[in-house]
């Protein structure tokens, strides 16, 4: 199974991003989303900016993990579990993948970081991450 990536300016630079409709049903979470895959990141997270469209309580998420950035900085994002993520595959099927748990994160330069989908998801769904920059190509391919 190949899943395709759109390739779009982020950042200074082209990035592959994962564009899917995400859902978790304790919080009532339902939304179309963007995604940047980052597998620089061994956690995916979601900016405040998405996750206010929800509406979310992050007290009721559970305990927050604080995130150190490569720059020093920190920044603090709450757990929320048990994620499904709907996408279509090259062949214009649906597919449902699912995430035990993505962060959502909290804090003033949270709403400028984009939505990642870390090194957890990759290895959770078993996904091979190929992306060639000159040819503006990229997608995700199940590994058996």
């Amino acid at each position: 199974m190949k899943i395709p990536l759109a390739i779009q300016n982020c950042a200074g630079g082209i990035k592959p991003f994962l564009f899917g409709v995400i859902r978790q049903t304790q919080f009532r979470v339902f939304g179309r989303i963007r995604l940047f895959i980052d597998t620089g990141s061994p956690w995916s997270t979601i900016s405040e900016r998405d996750s206010k469209r929800w509406r979310l309580s992050y007290e009721r998420l559970g305990t927050p993990k604080i995130f150190q950035g490569i720059s020093g900085g920190s920044i603090s994002g709450s757990p929320l579990q048990n994620i499904t993520l709907s996408v279509k595959d090259v062949e214009n099927n649906l597919v449902t993948l699912s995430l035990s748990k993505i962060y959502l994160l909290k804090g003033k330069v949270s709403e400028t970081l984009p939505n990642i989908l870390g090194e957890d998801f990759l290895t959770e769904n078993r996904f091979r991450f190929c992306y060639t920059p000159c040819e503006k190509v990229a997608y995700l391919e199940k590994v058996e």
